[in-house]
């Protein structure tokens, strides 16, 4: 009696396990990336509050977020594309960073100096930021369909 109650429970247990098993594996398969990085002054130091704008540029959908005490920011989970992003704090020119593509489970890593001035003064980065992968020891790749075709 007690081992036919026992196989009972392991079989209830495994029942109950079986989909949180296969929901982690599952969660292991996304498309999507992170956009983080430090907000500083000139000198170095971290500019805390600092509001920071997203725009994915296929979508023009915008993401806000300040940064932390510590000058930083992070926007996870991102559909991958190609995103620009606006940094603006108070005493300090607007920053902005052009074309920051994003791929599969990729981070990319945007540290901004902000340098002094009134909110109306802009300063534009055009060189995309290094793409780090420093989170998890997972590799994505995003394959493209080729163009040409074979003629009889």
């Amino acid at each position: 009696m007690i081992t036919a109650r026992i196989v009972t429970q392991r079989r209830a247990l495994l029942v109950w396990l079986a989909p949180l098993i296969f929901a982690l594996g599952a969660k292991a398969q996304v498309d999507t990336g992170t956009i983080l990085g430090t907000v500083t002054d000139s000198t170095g130091a971290i500019v805390d509050n600092a509001r920071v704008t997203i725009v994915n540029q296929a979508t023009a959908a915008p993401l806000n977020s300040n940064t932390k005490e510590d000058g930083r920011f992070e926007f996870t989970p991102l559909p991958i594309g190609t995103y620009s992003i606006v940094v603006e704090a108070t005493g300090f020119k607007k920053a902005t960073i052009q074309s920051v593509h994003l791929s599969i489970q990729q981070q990319a890593l945007a540290n901004v100096s902000l340098q002094p001035g009134a909110v109306t003064e802009n300063v534009e980065v055009t060189e995309a930021p290094e793409l780090m992968q420093s989170e998890s020891s997972s590799v994505g790749r995003v394959k493209t369909r080729s163009s040409s075709l074979i003629s009889p």
